[in-house]
């Protein structure tokens, strides 16, 4: 994780952030999820993210694809259907005052 009051994905600041598990929570009892990821973590592997972010997120993917194709912030990133909505929302307005 990078610095905790900035979101991972647009990299704004002063913004109420919000943690995503990189593995979503309802996929972790998949026997699937388990061998893909057996040395990971799975309830602290994730990143905080700015709620804009993070809903963008769970609209354009879904907990299997999360799961199984988008576990790091790397692998969001350099998504071609992720990476229009960081650049929108790295361009929003910062809080003047942090929450």
């Amino acid at each position: 994780m990078s610095n905790s009051d900035v979101c991972e994905l647009c990299q704004r600041a002063n913004m109420k952030l919000t943690f995503h598990h990189l593995i979503p929570r309802k996929m972790h009892s998949k026997k699937y999820v388990q061998k893909v990821h057996p040395n990971i973590e799975l309830n602290r592997h994730g990143i905080n993210l700015c709620v804009p972010c993070h809903k963008q997120l769970h609209k354009l993917f879904t907990h299997r694809e999360l799961a199984l194709e988008y576990y790091s912030a790397e692998r969001i990133i350099t998504s071609e259907r992720m990476k229009a909505a960081i650049k929108f929302n790295a361009k929003q307005k910062k809080l003047k005052k942090p929450l």
